[in-house]
């Protein structure tokens, strides 16, 4: 996933009309480190998708693979 479909996947759930602290606080982390923004959205999302015993759509497991196995050759 290249930066700006990160910063589309992230604008999406920290825009200024959302005021809780969880929103600021990913809004200043995506200032200094837009993957570690990313990741805390994707994951937030996933456990509400799960918490509500809804269905996760491929495409959302997909990115989940594609980040951790992306990221395990970095560490």
């Amino acid at each position: 996933m290249c930066a700006i479909e990160k910063i589309i996947f992230v604008a999406d759930y920290v825009s200024y009309d959302r005021k809780g602290e969880y929103a600021k606080r990913i809004r200043n982390l995506a200032k200094n480190d837009l993957n570690k923004a990313f990741f805390e959205v994707l994951t937030k999302k996933i456990e509400h998708i799960i918490d509500r015993g809804m269905w996760l759509c491929p495409q959302i497991v997909d990115t989940w693979n594609w980040y951790v196995s992306d990221n395990k050759k970095d560490n």
